[in-house]
């Protein structure tokens, strides 16, 4: 097959133009297994396009349902693809033809962990109705190392495909490989809806990392006022805790260092009124 025929099918995919792809898949059947200059196959680019009536094609051609990422797991898989777009008909269609839902590439990242993070609700409910799990975790080595969907959620402030992991029965408590879980990474993030969700999904406000902070901690470097507020009223008696590092520094020395002034003013306050007996509302608000 030369170069000018492995394009032909990939710009009638990029054109939109599905039955210039079926003539294509008629005329020359395989280039249903053609690679692009990505080293994509043609399902996987249908799939991240989002065009049903080309994928159903390409599927009736015997594409395989992995796009070729099984053969190379650098490559996203067309279900992968699908899933972080947001194309829902694509997802059910795959996952009907047998694409593994639990299917890995580059940093572990399942479909479901695309879904999560990029704020893709009914994809991800497709992929959990599946039989997705929820526990699998990133193995980059870096700062996502260890993340599990629900945690990706957090980071990228996807309340509405957290509340479908919580639903779903996703571990409140699990955490990266730096021991931050999905409260920290909503507390720092300044998501007060995560956040409020996971309070009530049974989160523990006290669960430290590796280095010792507790969510508060988090919020109050960021100057997340109105996570700090949340995390206080959940549990009044952390805004004196204090880390094993940093020279066991308590929240409002966390948001001192970080010349979050005003969260440290409104923390100092919360230190006053637990210490006089008054943890509440007011003083939360101060």
């Amino acid at each position: 097959m030369d170069q000018a025929d492995q394009t032909d099918i990939f710009k009638a995919i990029l054109d939109g133009d599905a039955k210039a792809v079926q003539a294509i898949l008629q005329l020359r059947p395989e280039q249903v297994a053609a690679r692009d200059e990505y080293v994509q196959q043609p399902l996987a680019a249908t799939a991240d396009v989002g065009n049903i009536e080309m994928l159903e094609a390409l599927l009736a051609a015997d594409a395989d349902v992995s796009g070729g990422a099984s053969d190379d797991p650098s490559q996203r898989s067309p279900l992968h693809m699908a899933a972080a777009e947001g194309h829902l008909a694509c997802v059910e269609a795959l996952i009907a033809a047998g694409a593994p839902v639990e299917a890995r590439y580059g940093d572990g990242y399942t479909p479901l962990m695309e879904s999560a993070a990029a704020g893709r609700l009914a994809c991800l409910e497709a992929l959990l109705a599946a039989g997705a799990g929820t526990e699998a975790t990133v193995t980059a080595s870096g700062p996502t190392d260890g993340r599990t969907a629900l945690i990706l959620s957090c980071a990228d402030k996807r309340h509405s495909t957290l509340a479908a992991l919580l639903e779903a029965g996703a571990d409140v408590e699990a955490a990266d490989c730096d021991g931050f879980c999905a409260l920290h990474c909503a507390a720092s993030n300044g998501h007060h809806k995560c956040l409020a969700s996971l309070l009530v999904a049974g989160a523990d406000p006290a669960t430290r990392s590796d280095n010792g902070q507790i969510p508060l901690h988090c919020a109050a470097a960021k100057g997340q006022l109105e996570c700090v507020r949340l995390l206080f009223r959940a549990a009044p008696d952390l805004v004196l805790a204090r880390t094993g590092a940093l020279v066991g520094s308590t929240p409002r020395q966390h948001a001192l260092a970080a010349n979050q002034h005003a969260v440290a003013l409104a923390l100092l306050k919360m230190e006053l009124a637990y210490k006089l007996g008054k943890p509440g509302q007011r003083a939360a608000k101060g």
